[in-house]
């Protein structure tokens, strides 16, 4: 038995060691041989987070440190700050590659008071008011207050729209970087609200939308505190930017040393041309 985040006790699953290795770039035989590595370190109780350790130290051994980095995506999420800004910005430009027109952080006069919108979709005619909700430790889930707080605000922005003071939205969209607890599932399905986040919905998960486009955020890459609040600060939230942009550009942009913004270039071009998904390679 191995102990979640969240402190509940489940049964040990090989399989899901495995699957996300492959989805990482594994090759099968390196999957299995990881999977076997981790299953001799095993005891009852086992904490999860010991287990994300033990593959990570298992893959870094076999000299894949790209698999690793992709590997712990849920971990490079919590690692974009103790606040929840940064996660909106990498949010809304996943939003924008499949898309949609994105706007962050909007103040919007609802029929009672002033909203601050964390993001504004708009796609083929629809507007959704996005609620987004940053954790940045394991274990913590979004949960029913949240969704009903989501909903009460998405009532005040409608009724804002018919007695005049803003435009119409279509939808409600909560989301979150963790999990939703089966309160907020159950609420949102009966009031309509949209869910987003790890694994949820089953197989379009926020894992999901960053995995079909290779729209990892940069805090997978191995990047000092220094560097990564200067990419924040000039809104470079993607590995794929700094794959794609010339290096001085991005010294430009962030005022980084031009030998450090080569080093993360040369970095997060190894991270997409590893994958296994041509779309990915640069």
């Amino acid at each position: 038995m191995v102990t979640t985040a969240s402190g509940q006790r489940q049964k040990f699953n090989a399989k899901k060691i495995y699957r996300t290795c492959i989805r990482a770039g594994a090759s099968r035989g390196l999957a299995s041989e990881i999977v076997r590595e981790v299953e001799e370190r095993l005891y009852d109780g086992i904490p999860t987070r010991k287990i994300l350790q033990l593959v990570l130290d298992a893959l870094e051994r076999h000299q894949a440190p790209v698999v690793a980095s992709r590997y712990d995506l849920k971990s490079a999420m919590m690692r974009m700050g103790p606040a929840g800004f940064a996660f909106e910005t990498f949010l809304a430009e996943v939003f924008r590659h499949y898309g949609y027109r994105a706007l962050l952080r909007q103040h919007i006069q609802g029929r009672c008071v002033m909203h601050e919108v964390d993001i504004v979709l708009e796609k083929d005619e629809v507007r959704t008011m996005v609620e987004v909700k940053y954790h940045n430790a394991a274990g913590i889930y979004t949960g029913l207050k949240e969704a009903m707080y989501t909903y009460s605000r998405f009532l005040d922005l409608k009724e804002g729209h018919e007695s005049g003071t803003c435009q119409q939205f279509d939808k409600a969209l909560l989301a979150t970087n963790t999990r939703s607890s089966s309160e907020a599932r159950q609420y949102a399905l009966c009031k309509g609200i949209q869910l987003l986040g790890w694994k949820y919905p089953t197989k379009a998960g926020l894992e999901k939308m960053i995995e079909g486009k290779c729209l990892y955020p940069v805090t997978v890459l191995r990047i000092d505190a220094g560097s990564l609040a200067a990419l924040g600060r000039a809104d470079i939230m993607l590995a794929m930017d700094l794959a794609t942009n010339d290096p001085r550009q991005i010294s430009r942009m962030t005022g980084l040393p031009q030998a450090k913004a080569e080093q993360l270039s040369v970095q997060a071009r190894s991270l997409l041309d590893a994958t296994l998904r041509p779309e990915c390679r640069t």
